[in-house]
Protein backbone atom coordinates (compact mmCIF):
# COMPACT_ATOMS: atom_id res chain seq x y z
CA UNK A 1 0.00 0.00 0.00
CA UNK A 2 1.24 3.51 -0.79
CA UNK A 3 1.23 5.12 2.64
CA UNK A 4 2.83 8.29 1.24
CA UNK A 5 -0.40 9.25 -0.52
CA UNK A 6 -3.31 10.27 1.66
CA UNK A 7 -6.88 10.43 0.46
CA UNK A 8 -6.79 7.63 -2.13
CA UNK A 9 -9.36 5.11 -3.33
CA UNK A 10 -9.18 2.27 -5.83
CA UNK A 11 -12.02 0.22 -7.29
CA UNK A 12 -11.52 -3.28 -8.69
CA UNK A 13 -14.07 -4.80 -11.06
CA UNK A 14 -14.08 -8.52 -11.85
CA UNK A 15 -16.28 -11.30 -13.24
CA UNK A 16 -17.51 -14.22 -11.14
CA UNK A 17 -18.20 -16.78 -13.86
CA UNK A 18 -15.00 -18.82 -14.12
CA UNK A 19 -14.23 -22.37 -15.30
CA UNK A 20 -14.62 -24.99 -12.57
CA UNK A 21 -10.88 -25.68 -12.43
CA UNK A 22 -10.11 -22.02 -11.77
CA UNK A 23 -12.76 -21.86 -9.05
CA UNK A 24 -11.25 -24.94 -7.42
CA UNK A 25 -7.79 -23.36 -7.48
CA UNK A 26 -9.11 -20.29 -5.67
CA UNK A 27 -10.30 -22.33 -2.68
CA UNK A 28 -6.70 -22.45 -1.42
CA UNK A 29 -7.06 -18.81 -0.38
CA UNK A 30 -10.15 -19.34 1.80
CA UNK A 31 -10.33 -20.27 5.45
CA UNK A 32 -12.13 -23.46 6.54
CA UNK A 33 -14.98 -21.31 7.90
CA UNK A 34 -15.35 -19.51 4.54
CA UNK A 35 -15.32 -22.81 2.66
CA UNK A 36 -17.98 -24.13 5.02
CA UNK A 37 -20.23 -21.17 4.28
CA UNK A 38 -19.76 -21.64 0.55
CA UNK A 39 -20.50 -25.36 0.77
CA UNK A 40 -23.89 -24.60 2.34
CA UNK A 41 -25.05 -23.10 -0.95
CA UNK A 42 -27.27 -25.58 -2.75
CA UNK A 43 -26.92 -23.99 -6.16
CA UNK A 44 -23.57 -24.68 -7.82
CA UNK A 45 -23.25 -21.29 -9.51
CA UNK A 46 -24.02 -19.45 -6.24
CA UNK A 47 -21.38 -21.49 -4.44
CA UNK A 48 -18.84 -20.78 -7.15
CA UNK A 49 -19.64 -17.06 -7.15
CA UNK A 50 -19.12 -16.91 -3.38
CA UNK A 51 -15.77 -18.68 -3.65
CA UNK A 52 -14.53 -16.39 -6.42
CA UNK A 53 -15.75 -13.20 -4.71
CA UNK A 54 -14.12 -14.05 -1.38
CA UNK A 55 -10.88 -15.36 -2.88
CA UNK A 56 -10.51 -12.30 -5.13
CA UNK A 57 -11.08 -10.08 -2.11
CA UNK A 58 -8.25 -11.83 -0.29
CA UNK A 59 -5.97 -11.60 -3.31
CA UNK A 60 -6.62 -7.87 -3.69
CA UNK A 61 -6.14 -7.18 0.03
CA UNK A 62 -2.89 -9.16 -0.11
CA UNK A 63 -1.45 -6.67 -2.58
CA UNK A 64 -2.14 -3.76 -0.23
CA UNK A 65 -1.18 -5.42 3.05
CA UNK A 66 1.78 -7.50 1.84
CA UNK A 67 0.37 -10.61 3.49
CA UNK A 68 -0.50 -14.03 2.04
CA UNK A 69 -4.19 -14.02 1.01
CA UNK A 70 -5.14 -16.93 3.25
CA UNK A 71 -3.47 -15.33 6.30
CA UNK A 72 -5.44 -12.08 6.25
CA UNK A 73 -7.86 -11.82 9.18
CA UNK A 74 -11.26 -10.57 8.04
CA UNK A 75 -13.60 -9.74 10.90
CA UNK A 76 -17.15 -8.40 11.07
CA UNK A 77 -18.06 -5.00 12.51
CA UNK A 78 -21.01 -4.17 14.73
CA UNK A 79 -23.33 -3.61 11.77
CA UNK A 80 -22.12 -6.67 9.86
CA UNK A 81 -19.62 -4.83 7.64
CA UNK A 82 -16.44 -6.87 6.96
CA UNK A 83 -13.23 -5.21 8.08
CA UNK A 84 -9.47 -5.72 8.06
CA UNK A 85 -6.85 -3.91 10.12
CA UNK A 86 -4.82 -1.43 8.09
CA UNK A 87 -7.22 -0.68 5.25
CA UNK A 88 -10.80 0.38 4.58
CA UNK A 89 -12.73 -1.65 2.02
CA UNK A 90 -16.17 -2.60 0.79
CA UNK A 91 -17.55 -4.92 -1.87
CA UNK A 92 -20.70 -5.60 -3.86
CA UNK A 93 -21.74 -8.19 -6.41
CA UNK A 94 -24.70 -8.62 -8.72
CA UNK A 95 -25.18 -11.11 -11.52
CA UNK A 96 -21.70 -12.31 -12.46
CA UNK A 97 -19.91 -9.03 -11.65
CA UNK A 98 -18.18 -8.09 -8.42
CA UNK A 99 -16.70 -4.74 -7.39
CA UNK A 100 -14.30 -3.99 -4.55
CA UNK A 101 -13.50 -0.54 -3.15
CA UNK A 102 -10.24 0.05 -1.26
CA UNK A 103 -9.20 3.24 0.54
CA UNK A 104 -7.44 4.80 3.50
CA UNK A 105 -10.81 6.33 4.43
CA UNK A 106 -14.24 4.75 5.06
CA UNK A 107 -15.84 3.82 1.73
CA UNK A 108 -18.97 2.23 0.32
CA UNK A 109 -19.79 0.65 -3.03
CA UNK A 110 -22.85 -0.94 -4.59
CA UNK A 111 -23.52 -2.36 -8.05
CA UNK A 112 -26.70 -3.78 -9.55
CA UNK A 113 -27.61 -5.57 -12.75
CA UNK A 114 -30.57 -3.79 -14.32
CA UNK A 115 -33.38 -6.30 -14.60
CA UNK A 116 -37.14 -6.34 -15.07
CA UNK A 117 -39.05 -6.28 -11.78
CA UNK A 118 -42.33 -5.02 -10.39
CA UNK A 119 -40.77 -1.89 -8.91
CA UNK A 120 -43.64 0.38 -7.90
CA UNK A 121 -44.23 -1.23 -4.52
CA UNK A 122 -40.50 -1.32 -3.73
CA UNK A 123 -40.05 2.36 -4.57
CA UNK A 124 -43.09 3.37 -2.54
CA UNK A 125 -41.92 1.36 0.48
CA UNK A 126 -38.22 2.19 0.58
CA UNK A 127 -37.83 5.59 -1.11
CA UNK A 128 -38.74 8.99 0.30
CA UNK A 129 -42.18 10.30 -0.78
CA UNK A 130 -40.56 12.95 -3.00
CA UNK A 131 -38.46 10.28 -4.71
CA UNK A 132 -41.49 8.08 -5.30
CA UNK A 133 -43.39 10.98 -6.83
CA UNK A 134 -40.46 11.88 -9.10
CA UNK A 135 -39.96 8.25 -10.14
CA UNK A 136 -43.62 7.94 -11.11
CA UNK A 137 -43.24 10.96 -13.42
CA UNK A 138 -40.48 9.30 -15.45
CA UNK A 139 -41.28 7.63 -18.77
CA UNK A 140 -41.70 3.87 -18.21
CA UNK A 141 -38.64 3.25 -20.40
CA UNK A 142 -36.46 5.11 -17.87
CA UNK A 143 -37.91 3.81 -14.62
CA UNK A 144 -35.87 0.62 -14.29
CA UNK A 145 -32.50 2.31 -14.81
CA UNK A 146 -33.48 5.20 -12.52
CA UNK A 147 -34.54 2.80 -9.79
CA UNK A 148 -31.32 0.79 -9.83
CA UNK A 149 -29.11 3.88 -10.04
CA UNK A 150 -30.91 5.40 -7.06
CA UNK A 151 -30.78 2.14 -5.13
CA UNK A 152 -27.01 1.81 -5.60
CA UNK A 153 -26.44 5.35 -4.32
CA UNK A 154 -28.50 4.67 -1.20
CA UNK A 155 -26.86 1.31 -0.48
CA UNK A 156 -23.33 2.59 -1.09
CA UNK A 157 -23.94 5.59 1.16
CA UNK A 158 -25.23 3.51 4.07
CA UNK A 159 -22.34 1.08 3.66
CA UNK A 160 -19.86 3.97 3.73
CA UNK A 161 -21.24 5.46 6.95
CA UNK A 162 -21.23 1.97 8.46
CA UNK A 163 -24.89 1.51 9.31
CA UNK A 164 -26.06 -0.52 6.32
CA UNK A 165 -29.79 -1.16 6.22
CA UNK A 166 -30.06 -0.38 9.94
CA UNK A 167 -30.65 3.16 8.61
CA UNK A 168 -33.79 3.44 6.46
CA UNK A 169 -33.07 3.87 2.76
CA UNK A 170 -35.49 6.80 2.70
CA UNK A 171 -33.07 8.84 4.86
CA UNK A 172 -30.71 9.05 1.89
CA UNK A 173 -32.66 11.20 -0.56
CA UNK A 174 -31.44 11.11 -4.15
CA UNK A 175 -32.45 13.08 -7.24
CA UNK A 176 -34.32 10.62 -9.44
CA UNK A 177 -32.39 10.51 -12.68
CA UNK A 178 -31.63 7.50 -14.85
CA UNK A 179 -28.22 8.90 -15.83
CA UNK A 180 -26.76 11.28 -13.22
CA UNK A 181 -28.21 10.99 -9.69
CA UNK A 182 -27.19 13.39 -6.94
CA UNK A 183 -27.56 13.17 -3.17
CA UNK A 184 -30.06 15.77 -1.94
CA UNK A 185 -30.19 14.91 1.74
CA UNK A 186 -28.49 12.30 3.92
CA UNK A 187 -26.95 11.88 7.40
CA UNK A 188 -23.61 13.76 7.58
CA UNK A 189 -23.84 14.52 3.87
CA UNK A 190 -21.06 17.14 4.03
CA UNK A 191 -18.54 14.40 4.90
CA UNK A 192 -19.11 12.31 1.78
CA UNK A 193 -19.07 12.51 -1.99
CA UNK A 194 -20.77 10.43 -4.68
CA UNK A 195 -19.02 8.98 -7.72
CA UNK A 196 -21.24 7.07 -10.18
CA UNK A 197 -19.25 4.09 -11.46
CA UNK A 198 -18.63 4.34 -15.22
CA UNK A 199 -20.22 1.77 -17.53
CA UNK A 200 -19.15 0.78 -21.01
CA UNK A 201 -21.64 3.22 -22.56
CA UNK A 202 -20.99 6.31 -20.41
CA UNK A 203 -18.70 9.16 -21.36
CA UNK A 204 -15.28 9.61 -19.68
CA UNK A 205 -15.24 11.71 -16.49
CA UNK A 206 -14.79 15.46 -16.73
CA UNK A 207 -11.20 16.75 -16.28
CA UNK A 208 -11.95 18.11 -12.79
CA UNK A 209 -13.23 14.71 -11.64
CA UNK A 210 -10.60 12.81 -9.58
CA UNK A 211 -11.62 9.48 -11.17
CA UNK A 212 -9.16 7.80 -13.52
CA UNK A 213 -11.10 4.98 -15.17
CA UNK A 214 -9.71 2.62 -17.81
CA UNK A 215 -12.13 0.01 -16.41
CA UNK A 216 -15.92 0.11 -16.34
CA UNK A 217 -18.97 -1.96 -15.50
CA UNK A 218 -20.45 -4.04 -18.33
CA UNK A 219 -23.47 -2.77 -20.22
CA UNK A 220 -26.60 -3.50 -18.21
CA UNK A 221 -25.04 -2.73 -14.85
CA UNK A 222 -25.01 0.44 -12.75
CA UNK A 223 -23.07 1.29 -9.63
CA UNK A 224 -22.20 3.99 -7.12
CA UNK A 225 -19.13 4.72 -5.06
CA UNK A 226 -19.25 6.82 -1.88
CA UNK A 227 -15.96 8.17 -0.58
CA UNK A 228 -14.90 10.54 2.14
CA UNK A 229 -15.07 14.16 1.03
CA UNK A 230 -11.27 14.58 1.20
CA UNK A 231 -10.43 11.85 -1.31
CA UNK A 232 -7.93 13.22 -3.83
CA UNK A 233 -7.58 10.40 -6.35
CA UNK A 234 -9.71 7.46 -7.48
CA UNK A 235 -8.52 4.75 -9.86
CA UNK A 236 -10.42 1.82 -11.33
CA UNK A 237 -8.55 -1.46 -11.64
CA UNK A 238 -9.17 -4.92 -13.07
CA UNK A 239 -8.03 -8.21 -11.56
CA UNK A 240 -5.54 -10.27 -13.51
Amino acid sequence: MNTMLKGWAEVWIDRLDLPANEVAALTQFLTPAELGLCDRCRLTHVRQHKIVARARLRQILSGYLDQPPQKIEISTGLQGKPQVAGIEFNLSHSGDVVAYAMSDRPIGIDIERIRSMDLSGIVERFFAPSEFAAWQQLPPSEQEAAFFRTWTVKEAYLKAIGTGLHTPLSEVEVSINHENPKIIQAPHRQNWQLHPIPTEITHPPEPQNPIKSPVSLPIGYVGALITAADINKIEFMISK
